[in-house]
């Protein structure tokens, strides 16, 4: 938590804040609705991929009652320290379910993070060759991710044989859930104005993002994902404040999308009646 909050310090005091402000100005709010709904709707189909790993370790959940219990774990990922607080819970919760136990279960967790993390570094390895000079570095990046997809598939097979029988199924919905994280942020960077170097921008927010997935922050990768953005923007020749900006504003987005987890802090999100 005190790195988190040391990045988050530095984040906040290397940027120009009147140029900061001037940024926050130029904010399109039709622009930050669409990365609203895109950002919904790929936490919509996150929940799906979860609950299909939580079926193949024999656990029955509704749609319902598991997408109540995601959005709570979301929730929590955001108000709590760490970035796995939420999947600790539903490890919890779920633990409790009669003939499962809490190693298979945070096994299914643990897979289903692997699986969006597949996809991310794949698009990212697809970002740096086309928007950096190519070079070996380059290159070998995009030939490791297209390996990493069948290796990780092969592997799994090998260890854990009943989890693989869902790995085509959680890869397609894991790819479909970063996709829309891409659409949210591009929508933020369409907001901004910045499209001559939308995808320098996308290419910095992307590798922030899942840098902030390390298990040392606090609000869901708050401060690790600022450090990251002003540190890649510098690196690439953007505008600090703006890199800055943009991340801001989807941590904004995570927590309006989040917000509706509350209902259920006090109630049983499991409870098919409520």
């Amino acid at each position: 938590m005190a790195l988190s909050l040391a990045c988050l310090w530095y984040a906040l005091t290397k940027p120009n804040w009147g140029q900061l402000v001037r940024a926050a100005e130029q904010v399109s709010p039709a622009w930050v609705l669409v990365a609203l709904s895109a950002y919904t709707l790929s936490k919509v189909l996150a929940s799906r991929r979860l609950n299909i790993n939580f079926e193949l370790i024999g656990l029955q959940l509704t749609e319902r009652a598991n997408r109540r219990l995601f959005w709570l774990g979301m929730l929590y990922n955001l108000l709590l320290p760490g970035a796995i607080t939420g999947d600790a819970y539903k490890v919890m919760v779920l633990g409790k379910s009669p003939g499962l136990s809490r190693k298979s279960l945070t096994l299914a967790v643990l897979l289903d993070r692997f699986s969006g993390l597949l996809s991310l570094m794949l698009i990212l390895a697809l970002l740096y060759a086309w928007v950096l000079p190519p070079s070996w570095v380059t290159f070998s990046g995009l030939i490791g991710a297209g390996l990493l997809i069948p290796f990780s598939k092969q592997l799994l097979k090998k260890l854990l044989p009943q989890q693989a029988k869902g790995f085509n199924r959680t890869f397609w919905f894991g790819a479909g859930v970063q996709l829309l994280v891409v659409l949210t942020v591009f929508s933020l960077i369409l907001s901004m104005n910045v499209t001559p170097d939308s995808l320098k921008y996308l290419l910095v927010f992307l590798s922030a993002a899942a840098l902030s997935v390390l298990p040392i922050s606090i609000g869901g990768g708050l401060g690790i994902r600022e450090f990251a953005s002003i540190q890649g923007a510098e690196w690439i020749g953007l505008p600090i404040e703006k890199a800055l900006m943009i991340s801001l504003l989807f941590y904004g987005v995570t927590l309006l999308t989040a917000l509706p987890g509350a209902l259920y802090i006090f109630r049983d999100p499991l409870t098919e009646s409520k």
